[in-house]
């Protein structure tokens, strides 16, 4: 066996180097570490390569098959996104008149599900319309189908009894969320702008829902 003892290696011609061909197996012994300051491609990921250390697809839509050995696409995992958006409120379900109050929601998205946070402090409800229900924005329209959440808001003046409603019907996605005060098992009551005291009042709240992505 001849032994091959450098420093650096360069390519002859061009920028490409080449080690074997196609059929070599090339040894790497146990205990040596491949020191990599650039960008790593191939390995037998074909799309992927290396950002600060970091895997990245060449396609966004790309993704990781988790707990199984074939493409099954129930388990494909090819959505993560964590960040902020601008909860605004309004008197309808689309459209309508926008409160000028506005508040900074956190969100994380893993594949369609979605948690989020948000907390309002004194809504000015000024130019909304008094009986119209009061809506919130979410950060993602949610899944066709999806008509209501349960959550445990902390409020003050703001009168909300247990259901969060994605809009008036379940027949399209969503993007805003209203507010609906449970009585008992049989009976609701929607909670409209006069439920909310202007300029003195608070709403936080924390929620988990689907969405069609």
């Amino acid at each position: 066996m001849s032994k091959l003892e450098a420093n650096q290696v360069d390519p002859a011609t061009g920028t490409t180097l080449t080690l074997g061909t196609s059929g070599d197996t090339i040894a790497i012994p146990s205990g040596v570490t491949i020191a990599n300051s650039g960008t790593a491609t191939g390995f037998g990921l074909s799309g992927w390569s290396s950002s600060s250390g970091s895997l990245l697809p060449a396609s966004a839509s790309a993704g990781i098959y988790l707990g199984v050995n074939s493409a099954t696409a129930a388990n494909l995992l090819d959505d993560y996104e964590k960040g902020t958006y601008t909860a605004g409120v309004f008197d309808a379900n689309s459209g309508g008149n926008q409160s000028a109050t506005t508040a900074t929601g956190y969100y994380t998205k893993i594949g369609r599900l979605v948690n989020f946070n948000v907390a309002f402090n004194d809504i000015n409800t000024t130019g909304l319309t008094g009986s119209n229900r009061i809506f919130v924005s979410l950060p993602f329209a949610s899944i066709n189908g999806q008509i209501d959440a349960q959550t445990a808001p902390f409020v003050k003046n703001f009168s909300f009894g247990g259901y969060l409603i994605f809009g008036e019907s379940s027949g399209s996605q969503k993007s805003r969320f209203g507010f609906v005060n449970i009585n008992n098992a049989s009976n609701f009551t929607s909670v409209t702008v006069s439920n909310v005291t202007d300029d003195d009042n608070y709403c936080s709240i924390s929620l988990t829902y689907i969405t069609d992505d």
